[in-house]
């Protein structure tokens, strides 16, 4: 009997997309026609925004404080959350802070080594003394090595401390809505796919460029070809094609949507210990389908791994920034022998206000999944003359917070699991699908020892063809 065990996916992104304001589409045809041609030749970077944008970072700002992820597809501009609840910073007595004009000097932040460079102008970042933990505005915390005047530039070698070193005391909450509006205010980046080719939807009889994001590439042998459609603003669809023609035939296919969903974090900080730390996600609604055919495919362990970065948030409250990433991750493992194949057809969607609270050095679930539903949808077997099967993994959503500069939560993931098997000296055929809610944080950088993984909720079904003598479920 074929067994498979859990599937992990580790995440990094890979595809880069743009997009126009639609509102602002309107001249007459000649000119519509010119404005596509220089979005498609001269690959503008263009912020489209109906909210209040913060002063620096912006699309086409050269400072870092908020420096556009080459890798993630839809951008939203840096800026304040739609509702503030709580926002009280009480710094430590010894703690320096670069104000919100030296911050405007910022030419260079390279995080992983520490340098800091800021233009001339940017006086009293030189006079910070080595040592000392100090808060840059809008962008990290870091403590000093040393601050120097070189080549006409101020430059600061810094290295990484904790929340609680700068700051004291904080209470920090807020609300956010998620939506996936054609005008919403996201930036899209310019045509930049680590492989591949990307392109543009177009619809409507003017022609005009939507946010539909459709990509095409090869990876590990297999065509690739993604999706992202938005629906009304209520909805975002999405479709992962895979296909392979030699060495092993397979067709697989992940398709669903994610609705629009609230968000609200709260942060307690107090006498420097974290007191509590929770994000809940609100009336996000979800369908994950998986359709799949593979013939002779062998047995290579995993045969494909496709992380991707949907879309980031960055938000700004009090001066510290956080940043919200909603990802997708695609994983599959094959057995599948000569002269065998695997095909099903399985979807699960859900209803759930799903979220996690830390406090007492213990993290529990908050809200539940409402409801969800498992089904198969149409054929789902396994053939062969002898054991055989395919298990594959998708990660969606898998949501990623960081704040300061540091990742807080490296993931919080509803993770869908399939797999179909055939044992011919039962003999049994059966198909499984295993659906989970994990969250796993990193809370050091608040000052808590805590980093683990936690299931907050699990559900499993089991599907067999009539006549066979499959054995037992598990617990």
């Amino acid at each position: 009997m074929l067994v498979f065990s859990k599937l992990f996916v580790i995440s990094t992104g890979f595809v880069t997309i743009n997009h126009l304001d639609m509102k602002k589409l309107f001249p007459p045809r000649f000119i519509t026609c010119l404005l596509l041609l220089l979005v498609f030749f001269l690959q503008p970077n263009i912020q489209c925004s109906n909210k209040k944008s913060s002063n620096t970072g912006g699309a086409n700002s050269t400072n870092p404080i908020y420096a556009k992820d080459p890798n993630a597809g839809i951008q939203w501009s840096l800026s304040a959350p739609d509702q503030i609840i709580a926002s009280e910073i009480k710094m430590q007595p010894s703690a320096k802070e670069v104000s919100d004009a030296d911050m405007n000097y910022l030419e260079k932040a390279d995080m992983q080594g520490g340098e800091y460079v800021f233009a001339a102008a940017a006086s009293a970042v030189e006079k910070l003394e080595p040592g000392s933990f100090v808060f840059f505005r809008n962008h990290s915390v870091r403590k000093i090595i040393s601050a120097s005047k070189k080549d006409g530039k101020v430059v600061v070698q810094t290295e990484k401390c904790k929340f609680t070193d700068v700051f004291s005391d904080a209470h920090l909450h807020f609300k956010e809505h998620y939506d996936w509006k054609d005008n919403s205010n996201a930036i899209l980046n310019k045509f930049n796919v680590s492989f591949g080719n990307t392109a543009f939807a177009q619809g409507g009889a003017d022609g005009s460029v939507t946010q539909n994001l459709t990509y095409e590439g090869d990876l590990a042998g297999y065509h690739i070809s993604i999706t992202l459609a938005p629906e009304g603003g209520r909805k975002l669809n999405y479709e992962i094609v895979m296909s392979r023609q030699n060495a092993g035939q397979a067709n697989v296919t992940f398709r669903g949507h994610i609705s629009d969903y609230d968000n609200e974090t709260e942060l307690t900080v107090v006498n420097s210990e974290l007191q509590l730390f929770r994000s809940q996600n609100q009336n996000l609604h979800g369908e994950v389908e998986v359709l799949f055919a593979a013939v002779e495919l062998g047995e290579e362990g995993e045969l494909i791994n496709i992380p991707w970065t949907m879309f980031e948030r960055p938000i700004l409250i009090g001066g510290i920034p956080f940043m919200f990433k909603t990802k997708a991750n695609v994983k599959i493992f094959p057995y599948i022998q000569e002269n065998a194949s695997s095909q099903g057809n399985f979807k699960f969607t859900y209803d759930s206000n799903i979220g996690f609270q830390y406090s007492g050095n213990a993290v529990n679930a908050e809200g539940n999944v409402a409801s969800n539903t498992m089904e198969v949808i149409g054929e789902t077997l396994s053939a062969s003359m002898m054991g055989n099967g395919l298990g594959m993994g998708v990660e969606f959503p898998r949501f990623e917070i960081a704040s300061l500069g540091e990742i807080v939560v490296p993931y919080f993931l509803m993770n869908t699991a399939v797999d179909t098997q055939v044992d011919t000296y039962a003999p049994c055929q059966m198909g499984n699908m295993r659906c989970k809610l994990v969250a796993g944080l990193s809370l050091s950088f608040f000052g808590a020892e805590y980093s683990a993984e936690r299931e907050l909720w699990k559900a499993h079904k089991r599907w067999e063809r009539p006549g066979g003598r499959c054995p037992p479920e598990e617990e």
